[in-house]
C-alpha cells in the first residue's frame, strides 16, 4: 500500500545541526505481510509490516548562524544517515525517522543562506506522530 504524501516544514538533523526543510513529496509505503480471506463471502485483513518513506526535498541552511560541518557530509553522491522530521498538515501530523540523502545539491538562495536540494529514504522505523 503506497500513499503518495506531501507537505510544508520540518527539519533534516546531520552532526547535531537542523537544517531546516521547507517542502517535501514522497511515498510512504506499507507491505502487507500477511493478507487473510475470512471466508467466501468474507474480508481481507492485511498486517501491515515495515514501512519506507522515500522522496524529495527542498530547505535552506543558515551558514552564519552555524557551523559548515554538516554540510560537508552531503556530498551529491554519498548517502548520508540522517534524522528527518517532516510535517504534514495534509495528515495533521509528523513522520520521524532515520534515513539516508542522495542526490543533494546547493544553491545561494541569499547572503548567508544556502538552499538545498536532494532525496530522502528512511532507514529502519518510521515514527507517525498526529496531534
Amino acid at each position: 500500500m503506497t500513499t503518495k504524501l506531501s507537505g510544508h516544514g520540518g527539519d533534516i538533523t546531520i552532526g547535531g545541526i537542523a537544517l531546516e526543510v521547507e517542502e517535501w513529496s514522497g511515498n510512504y509505503e506499507a507491505v502487507a505481510i500477511e493478507t487473510t480471506n475470512h471466508g467466501s463471502g468474507g474480508f481481507y485483513e492485511e498486517i501491515l509490516g515495515p514501512k519506507k518513506f522515500s522522496g524529495s526535498f527542498t530547505g535552506k541552511y543558515n551558514a552564519e548562524l552555524n557551523s559548515d560541518a554538516p554540510l560537508t557530509l552531503c556530498k551529491p553522491t554519498q548517502g548520508v544517515a540522517i534524522v528527518l522530521k517532516l510535517g504534514a498538515a495534509a495528515v495533521g501530523g509528523q513522520f520521524s525517522f532515520t534515513g539516508n540523502l542522495n542526490n543533494v545539491g546547493f544553491t545561494s538562495a541569499a547572503q548567508g543562506e544556502i538552499g538545498l536540494t536532494g532525496d530522502f529514504v528512511s532507514v529502519g522505523t518510521v515514527t507517525e506522530t498526529n496531534p
